[in-house]
């Protein structure tokens, strides 16, 4: 796809079948040139509203985070709602989390340089699954990178108001993603809302957002709330920039700043 830029080699691609109680969890796993050793590992969740999306459509955005970063990243098929709703996608993610620490050094890196990622509703996957691996005590996550995560259903804030229209992402939106992934709101717990986590003892964390988007405040509130209980986390927000600006990166020079950011945040990362 044009918008995403020309393919980023990797020094090796795999296809791995994720072993789950329900059968397998599809995910492929990105290992770029070595930059350090151990490498670090990011799980990767994708976009999609959590009812759409594969790692085929996030292939190359996530080839060009590896090659920013220098980290082998596992990108991760989690079921999809409707058909499997709240908490199937998070339950996927925390066996994708233990599967990693436990590959982890046929990969280059080691349990002790393992973080999550995600764009939009996979960051918030990621931010959820921090939040449940912090409460069960493993499989220990050192790093969160999140861009621009629709962190909670509520659609209350200022963000919301101004760009209910876009561009591209509506506030209807939104809306349906939510309906569909939490169809039964009274059984929302802080796996699925991290706003309403106890935010200590959680990992550092990037959190990148657009300034044209819905979902802007929203990650800039939960910014806010790891600062304030003491986790060590940086936010940007990035000027001009809309909701999918993960796969804008051959089309808009600016997107190409959570590359830099990322890097950045992986490099310091010990």
């Amino acid at each position: 796809m044009a918008w995403h830029g020309p393919e980023r080699e990797m020094d090796k691609v795999d296809d791995v079948a994720i072993p789950a109680p329900w059968g397998s969890i599809p995910a492929r796993v990105y290992v770029p040139s070595a930059r350090r050793t151990p490498q670090p590992m990011l799980v990767f969740f994708h976009g999609g509203g959590w009812f759409q999306g594969n790692v085929d459509v996030w292939d190359n955005p996530v080839r060009a985070l590896a090659a920013a970063t220098g980290a082998v990243i596992v990108s991760v098929d989690y079921r999809l709602a409707p058909e499997h709703p709240y908490p199937a996608a998070i339950q996927d993610a925390y066996l994708a989390v233990i599967w990693a620490a436990d590959a982890a050094e046929t990969y280059n890196s080691t349990p002790d340089l393992i973080g999550v990622a995600g764009d939009s509703a996979g960051a918030t996957i990621a931010a959820g699954v921090s939040v449940l691996a912090r409460d069960i005590g493993a499989p220990r996550i050192g790093f969160q990178l999140l861009l621009y995560p629709p962190i909670s259903p509520e659609q209350d804030t200022e963000s919301y108001r101004r760009y209910a229209d876009g561009p591209l992402l509506t506030r209807a939106a939104m809306r349906v993603c939510w309906e569909r992934y939490l169809p039964n709101r009274d059984a929302v717990t802080p796996y699925a809302n991290p706003a309403l986590a106890d935010a200590a003892g959680l990992p550092p964390a990037l959190i990148l957002t657009n300034e044209l988007d819905p979902v802007r405040d929203d990650g800039e509130a939960y910014a806010r709330k790891l600062d304030q209980a003491g986790v060590s986390t940086r936010h940007v927000r990035m000027a001009g920039l809309s909701h999918l600006s993960f796969h804008m990166f051959g089309r808009v020079p600016a997107s190409r700043q959570i590359l830099e950011e990322a890097a950045k945040a992986v490099d310091s990362w010990r």
